[in-house]
């Protein structure tokens, strides 16, 4: 244990109102993803039913939930 001279201890606050710093509201998670503008972005690929492979951009919106294809496309790297 550390010694701690008394002339630099402060006494007690008369009803702890003078308090080292005020308490803070807790943020739920949800809350907090309201609040935000976060997007997440994936670019993947997908089989059809006829075989064929078909590329997705998709961006999910994590304040509503909400997933939102940008587009499609059979050739990305075709100009």
């Amino acid at each position: 244990m550390s010694y701690c001279p008394a002339a630099t201890r402060r006494p007690p606050a008369p009803n702890g109102r003078d308090s080292p710093a005020p308490k803070r509201q807790r943020t739920t998670r949800a809350t907090f993803l309201r609040s935000q503008t976060i997007l997440a972005a994936d670019f993947f690929e997908t089989k059809t039913l006829t075989g064929a492979t078909l590329y997705v951009l998709a961006v999910i919106e994590h304040a509503t939930r909400r997933v939102r294809i940008l587009g499609t496309t059979a050739h990305p790297t075709a100009a």
